[in-house]
């Protein structure tokens, strides 16, 4: 959306004073390529804002003075800027997915999940529109994995992250649960089974390799012949093959 030496402008659209400001603060100390351009109370401040300022960036409560900004968002209609909500209320955060957020922190703000949120923008494709993608399910629970287009909305104990599905390495069965691991370096645990995952994925780059493993084909550097065998991903990291599920990784893997 920007290169990495342009400031973001930034609305932050929140009904309490004293939340604009403690945000504004972290956002200064914390995530210098943001540029706070305006902030406002409302629905009807927020249309204003929008109109007037070409943002990068909206920081959205979700309860605002004379409404909530899922109003404002349906008036706005397709915005090129990246939405992060920040709030005190986990219980809206499917509604937020919708509309493609790239993250959904809970107050009181961690300032480490702050600036991972404000550092997604940097990776959207340019042009990118914030308005709504079609879930798969639009009534998944919370702790589910979820999927758009482009995206997947991973719970996190603070609330979810959006992370784009090329950005997923493979993911790893530790119990009922299931372990995402990132290009990035960065893993989450979501409570959704490998089985499940598998399902919601429905993406040809993702490759069930073992009763534990999912990988991404895209991100496999080489693959060591053996009884099934092991693929070295991106990152280093190791997977084995299991023998019953070679034979479809390796047609999986050509078809590519």
């Amino acid at each position: 959306m920007n290169s990495s030496n342009t400031k973001l402008r930034s609305l932050i659209l929140e009904d309490e004073l004293k939340h604009q400001d403690t945000l504004r603060f972290l956002l200064a100390r914390y995530c210098p390529q943001v540029e706070v351009v305006a902030a406002g109370d409302s629905v009807a401040e927020g249309c204003r804002l929008l109109q007037e300022y070409q943002a990068d960036l909206l920081f959205l409560d979700v309860e605002l003075r004379d409404g909530d900004c899922f109003e404002l968002l349906e008036q706005a209609g397709s915005l090129s800027a990246g939405l992060i909500f920040t709030t005190a209320h986990d219980h809206y955060a499917i509604r937020a997915l919708r509309f493609a957020a790239l993250d959904y922190l809970l107050k009181p703000l961690v300032v480490s999940e702050l600036k991972t949120a404000v550092n997604k923008v940097h990776s959207l494709p340019s042009g990118r529109s914030a308005s709504r993608f079609s879930f798969a399910d639009g009534r998944q629970k919370p702790g589910a994995i979820s999927r758009s287009k482009h995206l997947i909305a991973l719970a996190t104990p603070s609330g979810f992250s959006m992370v784009h599905i090329d950005d997923i390495l493979r993911l790893e069965a530790i119990d009922n649960y299931s372990k995402v691991y990132l290009r990035q370096g960065a893993e989450y645990i979501v409570s959704r089974s490998l089985q499940d995952c598998e399902t919601l994925l429905a993406d040809p780059r993702f490759c069930r390799v073992h009763k534990s493993h999912i990988i991404n084909l895209e991100q496999v550097s080489r693959y060591v012949r053996g009884k099934g065998g092991y693929v070295v991903m991106s990152d280093g990291g190791t997977v084995n093959i299991s023998i019953r599920r070679k034979e479809q990784f390796q047609q999986a893997y050509t078809r590519l």
